[in-house]
């Protein structure tokens, strides 16, 4: 190997020189290996890219269904308000029935229309009813939608920092690439002169033997 690597540092004319048949065909076999492990290297590396760029269209993926996530869920705000609002009714409803047997019970100078108080008081009684139903479902509306919000903002934190890092692995990963690529495209054009070499030189040794 030290003897191969060693006539690559040489000049063309003294390559042609120095080389005999059997060094040409190692030198041959050594650059054709080198090739090869390039080739191979280069694949790694490809397929590499491609399962970062994969990672990071999986990341952009999930943050978009995060943010989709997040704008179902804006109608939060008038959730909330229509269950203040409902609370207000609830109280509006219980105070007007309390003072409606109150003023009963002090009446003493007229008899009241009982039918009609009971009607009052059963459709009071009813409404109180409905809004309690009500204020349970927005509560339990209300507790769903946080819950679903602090999900998607914790999902969304990890995608945006996952892709993140994949964005910062990529860009060092092409970094190397077009180092690489650099230096083998110098390692390149003395393989190819050198291998120009080789083969000319194979060539007239075949012709002298065919000559001989």
């Amino acid at each position: 190997m030290e003897k191969l690597q060693s006539y690559l540092t040489l000049d063309e004319d003294d390559l042609l020189s120095d080389l005999s048949s059997g060094d040409l065909e190692m030198l041959l076999s050594f650059l054709v290996g080198k090739v090869h492990e390039s080739e191979v290297r280069v694949s790694t590396e490809k397929d590499e890219i491609m399962r970062l760029e994969t990672e990071i269209a999986q990341y952009v993926a999930e943050r978009d269904n995060c943010l989709s996530l997040a704008a179902q869920i804006v109608h939060l705000h008038p959730v909330l308000e229509e269950e203040f609002k409902t609370r207000e009714q609830l109280q509006a409803v219980a105070s007007e029935l309390k003072r409606l047997k109150k003023d009963i019970a002090q009446d003493t100078s007229e008899q009241p229309d009982v039918a009609e108080l009971e009607q009052l008081i059963a459709e009071s009684e009813t409404m109180i009813t409905s809004l309690h139903q009500k204020q349970r479902m927005f509560k339990s509306e209300k507790v769903h939608l946080t819950k679903v919000l602090e999900t998607t903002q914790n999902t969304l934190s990890e995608a945006q920092a996952e892709s993140h890092a994949a964005d910062q692995e990529l860009l060092c990963l092409q970094k190397e690439c077009t180092e690489q690529a650099n230096v083998k495209s110098l390692g390149a054009n003395e393989a190819d002169r050198q291998l120009d070499a080789c083969i000319r030189q194979l060539g007239v040794l075949n012709l002298l033997a065919r000559k001989k």
